[in-house]
């Protein structure tokens, strides 16, 4: 369908984005929750590791820094709910807050003044690449400026209920984007030049909600706008919308934030903030898929997101489980959540099966062995006890209390993530594998398995 745009000459078309990908692959790796490590809050707005590599994190409670060891409360700002963080030049932070206004945190010194703005709540703040910020408040858009000098009103937009804005290269020339509460987005180009000029450009048709509470344009689908609102997600390439929303199967969720960053294997990936929902990942094709609590996602309530340049580096600032790390290299519980039958397992192996994730589990109960979290059919209801195949990728010198760590990624040929807290070569803690019945019978150990095929030992 086409939906008609007030302001603009033409038409732009509505399309509904594709259905959810449920390639049903594993999601190898943890969640390091920080509730623990002395954040002293479960409600997490913010985070943000700035350039001299120290974490900041805003709660409910007030402004934290995390060397990589431990928390500590910055004193120099004062404790009300720090809803929004942003970097500029010259080693500036950024700190807005709802209740006590907007500050500015000096990294080098640690000294922090405040910026006087009529507006108690900050809503966004997004660098302007000059050294200044833009600031979203109650009382409209502020632009502070990189020389150091007060916060001024940004004339250009004065009147529209700005909540939410990004400064990005727009084919080729810098734009301003101003997400609105409930109004949709509009534009202005040459923000920080000697003209500015808000444009005519209005989207909202076709949204699915006018409030707007994140925006980021991504260089990897060419530019486009992506867009996310009260009830979903939506991408603008200039000239169609395309609607990621309740007809797609997209959760109806606030998006409250959205970050681009690269996954476990180096491929970009676009992230999406729900609440409620967990996250989304979306990949340059527009294809996406869901990480919930059913995942092993410790909270459905995210807030904001930060990634870095490394792959799956992740950071969630949650409301309800603090602050979350991805720790690709920790291990991970598989068991009802990801399809397996019950949680008493006797092997695990790899395979090459056409379509397949190559892992395989033997397991006890409905004594099937998953693939890919789902049961191989025509497997008949016996324990799978042993997985056999061409040459084994893990080794014990005790059968029933060491083994070496060195399953490896079929494909890449490095230490698979899931046996990686180990160097390649060393034997692991002491620990009991799970038997079956007689003892050790039932520790079938790992083996690589033909490509195609795979062998299963199979009990009463």
């Amino acid at each position: 369908m086409a939906a008609l745009v007030p302001g603009m000459a033409a038409a732009y078309p509505i399309v509904p984005a594709p259905p959810e990908t449920r390639s049903g692959e594993f999601e190898w790796g943890a969640w390091r929750d920080f509730a623990g490590a002395g954040l002293g809050n479960d409600s997490v707005y913010a985070v943000l590791r700035t350039s001299d590599g120290f974490v900041y994190v805003g709660t409910e409670s007030g402004l934290l820094r995390y060397d990589g060891r431990r928390f500590e409360a910055v004193a120099a700002i004062p404790s009300r709910r720090c809803f929004t963080l942003a970097e500029a030049a010259g080693g500036r932070l950024f700190v807005g807050t709802h209740g006590a206004g907007l500050f500015v945190l000096d990294l080098r010194g640690g000294s922090a003044r405040a910026m006087p703005l009529p507006a108690q709540r900050v809503y966004d703040l997004s660098a302007d690449g000059q050294g200044g910020i833009f600031a979203s408040t109650g009382e409209g858009l502020w632009h502070c400026p990189g020389s150091g000098g007060d916060c001024a009103p940004y004339a250009v937009a004065a009147g529209l209920p700005v909540y939410r804005t990004r400064l990005a290269s727009w084919r080729g020339s810098p734009v301003l984007w101003l997400g609105l509460a409930e109004g949709g987005v509009r534009r202005i180009a040459d923000p920080l030049g000697p003209s500015p000029r808000l444009e005519p450009i209005l989207i909202r048709e076709g949204l699915p909600n006018d409030l707007v509470r994140a925006l980021l344009v991504w260089p990897e689908t060419g530019e486009d706008l992506w867009i996310g609102t009260g009830r979903g997600l939506a991408r603008y390439d200039g000239e169609r919308l395309v609607r990621y929303a309740g007809e797609s199967g997209f959760p109806e969720a606030m998006v409250f934030g959205l970050a681009a960053g690269l996954s476990a294997r180096g491929e970009p990936e676009l992230y999406v903030a729900l609440r409620p929902g967990g996250l989304v990942l979306v990949s340059p094709d527009g294809q996406w898929r869901r990480w919930t609590a059913a995942q092993g996602l410790p909270s459905n309530e995210v807030q904001s997101i930060w990634t870095g340049g490394q792959p799956a580096e992740l950071w969630l600032a949650t409301l309800d489980a603090s602050l979350l790390r991805r720790e690709p290299s920790r291990f991970q519980a598989i068991d009802e959540r990801f399809g397996l039958p019950d949680r008493l397992t006797y092997g695990v192996g790899e395979t090459d099966l056409p379509g397949r994730k190559p892992l395989a589990v033997g397991g006890h109960g409905a004594g099937r062995a998953p693939l890919r979290g789902r049961p191989l059919a025509g497997l008949p209801a016996a324990r799978a006890r042993r997985l056999r195949g061409a040459r084994p990728v893990g080794r014990r010198r005790d059968r029933l209390h060491r083994r070496r760590c060195r399953l490896r990624d079929l494909g890449t040929g490095r230490l698979h993530p899931l046996l990686a807290r180990s160097p390649p070569g060393a034997s692991c803690a002491r620990r009991r594998p799970p038997c079956g019945p007689g003892g050790a019978r039932g520790t079938a150990g790992l083996s690589r398995l033909r490509p195609r095929s795979l062998r299963l030992s199979l009990g009463d």
